[in-house]
C-alpha cells in the first residue's frame, strides 16, 4: 500500500514532470507556427490575429463548460484531454497550409487548452488537501518550466533546421498525444469526489457561485478585470511579434529566422528563472498584489522599447523584457485565483479568470489587427502597450482593498 508522503510525493512529480512537458511542446509550437506563418505561409498581420481570434473565441466559449467538466466529472480526464487535443491541433498547424483550415486548427488547439486551464491546478489541491500546500509547487515547477521553454526552443529550432518547420511541428505534437497517454495510466484522482447525481442542478449552482465568487470578492472581480486588460494587450504582441522582427530585418537572415527568434525565447525564460528564483518564494499571500501590479507594468515598457525603438537589437531587448514579465505573471495569477477561491468551484473560478484573458484577446485581435492593418505594426503595439498599463493600475487597486479588511477575505482553504 502506498504511504501518504508517498502519494504526496508522485503527486508532485507528475505535477512538475506534466507542465515540463506541456511548455516543452507548447512553447516550440509557438516558436515554430508563428515562423511558419510568416517565412513559408507570408500571412499578413490581419491574418495572423485573426487566428489568434479564433482560438480565443473558443476558449470564451468553451473554458466554463469544460472547468465545470473538472469540477462535477473529474480533474485528471480533464488533463488527459488538454494534451490529446492539443497535441493533434499542433500536428495539424505542421502539414495544413490552408488559412481556413489553419484557423480550424487555432480553433481546436483552444479548446484543448481550456480542458487543462485550472483543471490541473484544482487536481493538484485536492491530492494534497489544501490550497496552502499548494502554493509553493506551483510556483515551483513555474521556475522548471522555464528550464523547458529553453529547452523546448531549442530543440525545435533543432528540429526545424534539421528537417523543416513542419516535420518539427508534428514530432511536438506527438509528444503532447504521447503524454496524454501516460497520464492517462499513470495520473492518480484520490482526492476528487465526482458528483453522481443531479448534474443539471449541480452545474446549474457551480457556475453560479463561480460568478458570485468572481462578482464579489473583490480580489478576484479585480483581477478579472486586470485580466482583461492585459489580454487586449496581449493578442498585439503575440501574433506580431514576428512581423515586427520580420520589418527590422530579422526573416532577411535567412535560415535563420527560428534560431533568432528562439534564441529570444530562451532569454526571456532565463531572464524569468533568474528572478523567480529570486524572489519566488515572496510570490504569495499578501505580496501577490503588488508582484502582479509591478509585472504587468513592466510588461508595458517592454511593449512600448519593442514598438517604438527601431533598432533591432533594442527591440529584441524590449521583447524579451515583457516576455520575462508575463512569464512570471502566469504562476502569479494562478496563485492569487486559487487562493481566493472556494474548493467546490476552484477550476470553474480558474476558468472564469482564464475566460476573462480570451475576452480581452478576442476584442484586442479585432481592434488592434485592424490598427495594425490601417496603420503600423508600432500604432498596435503602443496600443498594447497603453493597455497593459492600464492592466497594472487596476490590479493595483487590490492593495487598497486588502487594506481595508473584509474586501481582501483570508484565502480559502480546504
Amino acid at each position: 500500500m502506498i504511504s501518504e508522503i508517498d502519494h504526496l510525493r508522485r503527486v508532485e512529480r507528475i505535477f512538475v514532470r506534466s507542465g515540463v512537458i506541456w511548455q516543452l511542446g507548447t512553447q516550440g509550437y509557438w516558436l515554430l507556427f508563428f515562423v511558419r506563418l510568416v517565412v513559408d505561409l507570408d500571412l499578413d498581420p490581419l491574418q495572423l490575429v485573426l487566428l489568434g481570434t479564433a482560438k480565443e473565441i473558443t476558449v470564451l466559449a468553451s473554458e466554463i463548460p469544460t472547468g465545470v467538466v473538472a469540477d462535477l466529472y473529474s480533474r485528471k480526464w480533464s488533463v488527459v484531454m488538454a494534451f490529446l487535443i492539443s497535441g493533434t491541433s499542433v500536428i495539424l498547424a505542421g502539414v495544413l497550409d490552408s488559412f481556413l483550415l489553419l484557423l480550424i486548427s487555432s480553433a481546436l488547439w483552444g479548446f484543448g487548452l481550456t480542458f487543462r486551464s485550472g483543471a490541473e491546478t484544482a487536481w493538484l489541491t485536492d491530492e494534497l488537501g489544501s490550497s496552502e500546500a499548494a502554493e509553493p509547487i506551483v510556483i515551483r515547477r513555474a521556475r522548471i518550466e522555464l528550464i523547458a521553454v529553453v529547452l523546448g526552443a531549442a530543440a525545435a529550432a533543432g528540429l526545424a533546421m534539421a528537417f523543416s518547420l513542419s516535420a518539427a511541428l508534428v514530432v511536438l505534437g506527438s509528444v503532447l498525444v504521447l503524454q496524454g497517454a501516460i497520464l492517462a495510466i499513470s495520473m492518480p484522482e484520490t482526492g476528487f469526489r465526482r458528483v453522481k447525481e443531479r448534474r443539471g442542478r449541480q452545474l446549474r449552482q457551480l457556475l453560479t457561485e463561480g460568478a458570485t465568487a468572481v462578482r464579489r470578492v473583490s480580489a478576484l472581480r479585480i483581477l478579472f478585470a486586470a485580466t482583461v486588460m492585459a489580454g487586449f494587450g496581449s493578442e498585439a504582441v503575440d501574433r506580431l511579434y514576428v512581423r515586427r522582427l520580420d520589418d527590422l530585418s530579422v526573416v532577411g537572415w535567412t535560415g535563420r529566422e527560428v534560431v533568432v527568434v528562439g534564441a529570444i525565447l530562451v532569454a526571456q525564460s532565463i531572464g524569468a528563472a533568474i528572478l523567480l528564483r529570486i524572489f519566488g518564494r515572496r510570490l504569495q499571500g499578501t505580496a501577490l498584489v503588488p508582484a502582479l501590479a509591478l509585472l504587468l507594468a513592466g510588461t508595458a515598457v517592454g511593449v512600448i522599447i519593442l514598438a517604438q525603438v527601431n533598432v533591432l537589437y533594442l527591440a529584441a531587448l524590449g521583447l524579451i523584457m515583457q516576455g520575462t514579465m508575463r512569464s512570471i505573471s502566469k504562476p502569479v495569477v494562478v496563485v492569487w485565483t486559487n487562493a481566493y477561491a472556494a474548493n467546490n468551484t476552484r477550476a470553474t473560478v480558474h476558468s472564469f479568470i482564464g475566460q476573462a484573458h480570451s475576452l480581452g484577446e478576442i476584442i484586442g485581435g479585432i481592434v488592434l489587427g485592424l490598427v495594425a492593418t490601417l496603420t503600423n505594426l508600432s500604432t498596435a503595439l503602443t496600443g498594447s502597450a497603453i493597455l497593459y498599463s492600464l492592466a497594472a493600475a487596476t490590479a493595483w487597486q487590490a492593495r487598497r482593498s486588502r487594506r481595508s479588511g473584509p474586501e481582501f477575505p483570508t484565502p480559502a482553504t480546504t
